[in-house]
């Protein structure tokens, strides 16, 4: 949430401004993956991006000889278009009328949270479109298509995290760089439960995931729509993030004048696109046994 006293002047504001500005900033900063990605800001119907075909790297040149330059043909611009993620609330008019942003921030925590979650959802796991519906406008989660393809176990020789330096091996092959390690909250508590096996008799104290927030060097994220018993390995850069400047709000008094409430109702848009699919990895992890469930 954006802290009140570092942002403008509410006081010359409609509240249906104030709600747009707050709501967003919030929206924004309640979000688990617009800040973990690659993210930009337009104020444009739609946005192109330009994903690599070919990773160009730096070759030998021989003495006397011009330096090539990098051919435009190894880009392919892909157009993608910010789609809404919507929710509503009802909130007293007392709340409507007061211009203190800490006010409004405080009673439409859980609308942003709400519309937060949603995005968060479908950035993951949103199957592809169907047909009949547009392919750019409806984006599939970054996990579709995506198998697993390593395994840390809960016993045995395989109770390391020998998978998951061989998944950061294999982002730093494909020109990456391995950051983040998504999982959901109840398999990150069964991965803090489970000793590493040294490959030896001697006792360890050291656990798959420990209480300092990051994993072999990765940030974790836990996030209830992470599917149970996968974890995802990412680039930052793997994944494009577009956010429409502003979230866009209607107040409905009419409805609701007899509870002296108004209905808020807000559309944020934003869109996201996969543009190295090479930089992502998905390993199945342990889950907690069915009698501790």
């Amino acid at each position: 949430m954006a802290d009140p006293k570092t942002r403008k002047n509410y006081d010359n504001m409609t509240p249906e401004q104030r709600f747009s500005d707050i709501l967003h900033d919030e929206i924004v900063s309640a979000s688990k993956f617009l800040g973990a990605f690659n993210s930009r800001t337009t104020n444009r119907e739609k946005c192109v991006l330009l994903i690599g075909n070919a990773q160009p790297r730096v070759g030998v040149v021989a003495e006397g000889k011009s330096i090539p330059t990098v051919d435009v043909d190894d880009l392919t611009p892909i157009t993608v278009y910010p789609v809404k993620w919507a929710g509503m609330d009802i909130l007293t008019n007392e709340v409507i009328a007061d211009s203190d942003p800490s006010v409004m921030a405080r009673n439409t925590a859980k609308l942003s949270g709400a519309v937060a979650k949603g995005f968060d959802d479908d950035f993951l796991n949103a199957p592809k479109p169907g047909a009949g519906k547009d392919q750019d406008q409806a984006p599939a989660g970054i996990l579709t298509g995506l198998t697993a393809s390593g395994e840390i176990a809960a016993t045995g020789e395989k109770a390391n995290l020998d998978a998951v330096h061989t998944a950061k091996a294999e982002i730093e092959d494909a020109d990456g760089s391995a950051s983040l390690f998504v999982v959901h909250p109840m398999d990150a508590a069964e991965l803090k439960k489970i000793k590493v096996n040294l490959g030896n008799t001697k006792d360890t104290n050291q656990y798959l995931l420990d209480d300092s927030g990051s994993i072999a060097g990765l940030t974790v994220i836990t996030h209830k729509a992470m599917p149970k018993g996968k974890a995802l390995i990412a680039d930052r850069g793997a994944v494009e993030v577009i956010v429409r400047e502003g979230t866009e709000v209607k107040l409905l008094t009419e409805r609701y004048a007899d509870l002296d409430s108004t209905g808020v109702r807000t559309k944020f848009r934003a869109t996201y696109k996969v543009t190295a699919p090479k930089k992502l990895r998905l390993l199945t992890v342990p889950t907690a046994k069915a009698d501790e469930k």
